[in-house]
């Protein structure tokens, strides 16, 4: 059994806070059908207001408004200086504010965040923390995840496809194969399996270990090779494609 593959969260702190505001733009992008969208953090004097997106809906404007904080850690009075800063200068409260924070932040503080902003006139108040960040990047925009962070997810499912093709391509090789020779019911009881590697058969192989000769029944295909089972009922053998030849007994 292969080992599972990990990989660790993206450290969004590695990015300087420019660049973190350009990929939270790029993923706003892709967000919503904006219908217009600017970004006038990288102006300076904001007034809080990174990035302001537009969209239509039913011949309605709503705005949003974008605030994009690469903080390595949070707290709930850093947050709440936020949403004042941003109140005291902007008259127009948007439909909806968004926090993008490069870290997580607890359940707790972000209901209090979110009830605070409320009683400043913020009725929709959305956090996106790390890990949905994260989420955002791997399920919607995985481009960004090789311009920013140097991980390529689009080669490995493309690696992954070619695999799964593959597989399926040596799958009707096989049935094509082996299937002519199981039309009659009692042969798929008489089937021996033996590491190709291995062809002194019948003589004894003397190996310390599981016999490297296996006598099965014969119980079908599936995506990743041929299964076999001790009897009509009981499965328990799954044998890779290439991996081992089959030979039939009355063949």
């Amino acid at each position: 059994m292969n080992p599972t593959r990990t990989i660790n969260p993206i450290h969004f702190g590695d990015l300087s806070p420019e660049r973190f505001e350009d990929m939270c733009l790029n993923m706003i992008l892709k967000y919503k059908d904006w219908h217009h969208i600017t970004h006038p953090g990288r102006l300076g004097s904001d007034g809080g207001k990174d990035i302001k997106a537009e969209y239509y809906e039913e011949g309605i404007k709503f705005k949003w408004v974008f605030q994009c904080k690469r903080y390595k850690k949070i707290a709930f009075n850093v947050l709440k200086k936020e949403i004042d800063n941003f109140v005291e200068k902007n008259e127009e409260i948007p439909d909806s504010y968004v926090l993008m924070l490069g870290c997580n932040i607890s359940m707790q503080n972000e209901e209090k965040i979110k009830a605070y902003a409320k009683s400043k006139g913020l009725e929709d108040t959305l956090i996106w923390g790390a890990s949905y960040m994260e989420a955002i990047l791997y399920a919607k925009c995985p481009e960004l995840l090789f311009i920013f962070f140097g991980i390529d997810v689009l080669r490995r499912r493309a690696i992954n496809v070619a695999k799964i093709k593959r597989r399926l391509s040596l799958k009707k090789k096989v049935e094509s194969l082996i299937e002519p020779y199981f039309a009659d019911e009692r042969l798929k009881k008489d089937v021996i399996i033996h590491d190709i590697n291995r062809d002194i058969y019948p003589s004894l192989d003397n190996t310390l270990g599981i016999s490297p000769w296996l006598r099965l029944g014969y119980y079908g295909l599936y995506f990743k090779g041929i299964s076999f089972c001790l009897s009509d009922i009981v499965y328990i053998l799954f044998v890779r494609y290439c991996l081992y030849s089959c030979q039939l007994k009355n063949s």
